[in-house]
């Protein structure tokens, strides 16, 4: 799916999909999008291999298992300059990126997390740079905060604010 100017996806399930040299495998667009309540499994993207989003993200109750980014954002990728991007009670499971963040990537903004789980998110370029972040690289201009947070066998969370 892409979009411009905003998004809502509710109770759906985005299974194998592939944006090959693009962005976002099941959902790519600019504006604000608000994912509830859906599935993203085996999607595979050059960034965010689930989604890709500039502009303000809203995840709540949803699950990504095994998606796949070539270069950053296994699950997720954000662009959000002057936004802040909300992941609520939703479970990231065995993504992978070739560079940074397994699980999501963001650049700017701010971050939100609250009641989720990230399990086996791996980049395999963890090493690499300081902003690479085995489950989740962050580059933000405003706050990181967590809540009630769950990282079980993920290697590391990168931030820089």
């Amino acid at each position: 799916i892409a979009f411009a100017h905003g998004l809502s996806v509710v109770d759906s399930a985005f299974t194998d999909n592939t944006a090959g040299s693009g962005d976002g495998g099941a959902v790519e667009g600019d504006g604000t999008a608000v994912i509830t309540q859906s599935t993203f499994i085996g999607n595979h993207a050059l960034y965010g291999g689930a989604v890709a989003v500039y502009g303000e993200l809203v995840v709540t109750a949803s699950h990504f298992v095994s998606n796949s980014a070539t270069s950053s954002g296994g699950a997720i990728e954000a662009y959000t300059p002057d936004k802040t991007t909300g992941i609520y009670g939703s479970t990231f499971i065995d993504n992978t990126s070739g560079s940074s963040g397994g699980a999501m990537w963001q650049e700017g903004g701010s971050t939100r997390i609250s009641g989720s789980t990230f399990l086996r998110n791996v980049a395999s370029n963890e090493g690499g740079s300081p902003s690479s972040g085995g489950t989740m690289g962050l580059r933000l201009y405003g706050a990181l905060v967590c809540s009630s947070a769950i990282l079980r066998k993920s290697r590391k969370v990168i931030c820089s604010v």
